[in-house]
């Protein structure tokens, strides 16, 4: 699994409300759930950049195990610096839904 820190200073998500909980809590709860979103983002990324070099191959190593072993190195670096960029969306979106989660659940913590 790939783990990358989250910039400090995240404090909520657009578009929810975190009623109820305290100004150190609230950043706490978003910088966690900030956290957890880029990590899934992260892991669904190298599932799907593996599958795209099985695709394309990379040629210069050949078909063996080796290959095989750096491909899985190569699909998560990649994976990650994607991740690390949050460019793609998927993270912000699994922030919203964690969010709207922890809200029915628990007063905003997740």
């Amino acid at each position: 699994m790939v783990d990358r820190a989250v910039a400090p200073g995240i404090t909520g998500m657009p578009g929810t409300s975190l009623a109820g909980t305290s100004a150190a809590g609230t950043s706490a709860a978003a910088q966690k759930r900030a956290e957890v979103a880029t990590r899934f983002e992260a892991v669904f990324l190298t599932e799907t950049v593996q599958q795209m070099l099985k695709e394309a191959g990379t040629g210069a190593i050949g078909s063996s195990d080796a290959e095989k072993t750096w491909n899985g190195f190569l699909a998560e670096a990649i994976a990650g610096k994607i991740a690390e960029s949050r460019t793609t969306g998927i993270a912000q979106s699994i922030e919203r839904m964690l969010g709207a989660y922890g809200e029915t659940e628990g007063g905003g913590e997740t």
